[in-house]
């Protein structure tokens, strides 16, 4: 008979699936690398038992491989998926930024743009951080246009886009580089511009894919 999985087992399972995805997600845990279960198990204190279950929901959800006797590891993301993401976002961001500066919150607006300036005030060269400031546009930018279904495809798209910032967290300027075009989208959506904020975008996006792919 298959033995019923406690309460505490799913949450103890549940909790070491949210720290791995988290890392993974924001490249703390890098493609390719192994996953250390004692690393896991110091950091949580669970046993053995949730990591694999953890593992295993990770691994349906290609962010892991598991290999018999090797261990887990870290899914690659290749520089063509990369580049296929770019195309699609391109396709649909600009369109989106176009439609919605008709009546997207200045307010809101305003807000993140304060804090894309105060990172620029403090000559912040995080590219983690700028992409955190950035995103916070795109998904206001969703948010407005109102399209549930869009929202979550391209928040799975977002994610790879994430782990793939590995291959760019080492280059100068892109930090800077990738907030000033940020701001010059703000401005054009408050100002209502769709045109120019459509274009905006997809130039922002083009450029952030040639950082990746150079």
């Amino acid at each position: 008979m298959r033995k019923v999985k406690s309460i505490e087992e799913i949450s103890l399972s549940q909790k070491a699936y949210d720290f791995l995805r988290e890392k993974i997600i924001n490249n703390k845990l890098k493609p390719g690398e192994p996953i250390s279960e004692s690393f896991v198990r110091n950091e949580l204190g669970v046993s053995r038992t949730p990591i694999r279950e953890a593992l295993k929901l990770l691994e349906k959800e290609n962010f892991v491989k598991v290999y018999p006797k090797r261990g887990a590891f870290i899914t690659p993301i290749s520089l063509d998926k990369i580049q296929e993401i770019y195309q699609i976002r391109e396709i649909i961001e600009g369109g989106v930024a176009c439609q919605v500066a008709a009546y997207i919150s200045v307010e809101e607006l305003s807000e993140i743009e304060k804090k894309l300036n105060l990172f620029r005030r403090s000559e912040g060269q995080d590219l983690e951080e700028a992409v955190l400031l950035g995103q916070e546009l795109h998904r206001l930018i969703f948010k407005t246009f109102g399209n549930e279904t869009l929202t979550q495809f391209i928040e799975a798209l977002w994610i790879d886009i994430s782990r793939g910032c590995g291959f760019i967290s080492g280059k100068s300027g892109n930090a800077l580089k990738f907030l000033d075009q940020h701001l010059k989208i703000i401005d054009a959506l408050k100002k209502r511009d769709g045109e120019r904020a459509k274009i905006l975008t997809v130039e922002h996006l083009q450029d952030a894919k040639k950082s990746i792919l150079a």
